[in-house]
């Protein structure tokens, strides 16, 4: 009896096994929580690309977009933790939201498996051509002596619009935040003046700038960009406090089987660091950044006590 169990189990065991070994046996898919155009949207297809040619089953992006990124998120949560459905979102999610939103309805800690970073990249103040400053100084000027001055945001609760709450306290401007469903239509309603400002992607920025429909007055780190060579960094005006940041990740339910995290690792390990990666990256307005696994994890939190501080300091609301 106690023979035939333990060859049962291990028979199990084997089938278990296999059964990782095999993945994947059907199409994966890659939810992305904001609207089809954004930069994200870019990277995830790129990801599934990679991830198709090499694992030699479909790779799809699903856009799962509302409530600044929460929709989708939430959805990935609550899928099966077998590794055919993926997220790649922003930090939006997964360090602005468990910070700053009250009510979340996922586990940013505990509902994820991180598999990781792919990109990082500072935000740009950008300003509607039609705005009558020329530089950094000027709109700083300009946003204290007008109260309510405007700026876009992606949505309530991400990372253009904290950028934007802590520009205008750390220059003590009171600004008026207009969320909108995702960055592409915010930046529609800059480019048409129906807003002043946005804290804005540079690979959103740099086409539009080039074009001459908005005009890029900083980089938000210490740093220029490859894209935008010709805009000062925060930093070099001297307002170092004036930094913010957004990076993307890829994650996957929780309690994913290892062996499948691990396949999807290094596939993307591998493709991305090939030669003209990184370059293609900085085109996109992004940096290839890849910090895997329990880096990942620690990275995240870590980033979300530092946002706490950061919010405590700056007196920011929580918002709904």
């Amino acid at each position: 009896m106690y023979r035939t169990l333990a060859a049962a189990l291990i028979l199990g065991t084997m089938a278990l096994s296999s059964a990782h070994a095999a993945y994947p046996e059907r199409p994966i898919r890659i939810i992305n929580p904001f609207p089809p155009g954004t930069n994200t949207d870019t990277v995830a297809r790129l990801l599934a690309q990679k991830l198709q040619q090499n694992l030699g089953q479909p790779a799809v992006v699903e856009n799962k977009t509302g409530a600044g990124g929460a929709i989708g998120t939430s959805f990935v949560a609550n899928a099966p933790a077998d590794g055919y459905t993926l997220l790649l979102t922003s930090s939006s999610t997964h360090l602005v939201a468990p910070v700053l939103r009250k009510n979340v309805p996922y586990d940013a800690n505990k509902d994820f498996t991180p598999i990781m970073t792919v990109t990082v990249s500072p935000h740009v103040v950008v300003t509607t051509s039609s705005l009558p400053v020329k530089d950094l100084k000027e709109f700083i000027a300009y946003a204290k002596a007008h109260p309510g001055t405007s700026y876009a945001s992606s949505g309530n609760g991400t990372g253009y619009h904290l950028a934007g709450e802590l520009f205008a306290n750390g220059v003590g401007a009171t600004m008026l935040h207009v969320p909108y469903r995702g960055a592409a239509p915010a930046m529609n309603d800059l480019i048409g003046g129906q807003v002043q400002a946005m804290f804005d992607s540079p690979g959103s920025v740099a086409p539009n700038a080039k074009a001459g429909r908005v005009h890029p007055l900083a980089v938000m780190g210490s740093k220029r960009w490859p894209t935008l060579p010709d805009v000062p960094t925060t930093v070099e005006l001297g307002y170092p406090k004036l930094q913010f940041s957004t990076w993307l990740g890829l994650f996957a339910p929780a309690n994913t089987p290892p062996e499948v995290i691990a396949k999807i690792t290094d596939v993307l390990k591998t493709e991305l660091s090939k030669p003209g990666m990184a370059e293609q990256f900085d085109q996109m307005g992004s940096q290839l950044n890849m910090i895997v696994g329990k880096d990942f994890a620690k990275f995240m939190i870590d980033g979300q006590e530092s946002l706490r501080k950061l919010a405590k300091e700056a007196n920011l609301p929580m918002l709904d």
